[in-house]
């Protein structure tokens, strides 16, 4: 079984007045947490006990923030 131990960057976006954004996964155990910076200052953090929850919020977020006008970096 392979384990994970390193934060994962999920995505990185701009926006066009020059803010950057990015999730990060950090995992742990018995949860992870999920990070959410924008300009390298941390927005919030929410803990997940599965990381398939984790995946979905990262998404729902990025998706949230594209429909702002953000882009894919």
């Amino acid at each position: 079984m392979e384990t994970y131990r390193d934060p994962a960057v999920l995505w990185r976006l701009r926006h066009s007045n020059g803010d950057h954004a990015r999730a990060t996964l950090i995992p742990g155990t018995p949860a992870s947490t999920l990070v959410f910076l924008v300009n390298d200052r941390l927005e919030r953090g929410e803990n997940f006990t599965e990381w398939d929850d984790a995946l979905a919020r990262a998404e729902e977020v990025r998706a949230d923030l594209l429909n702002q006008g953000w882009v894919l970096e």
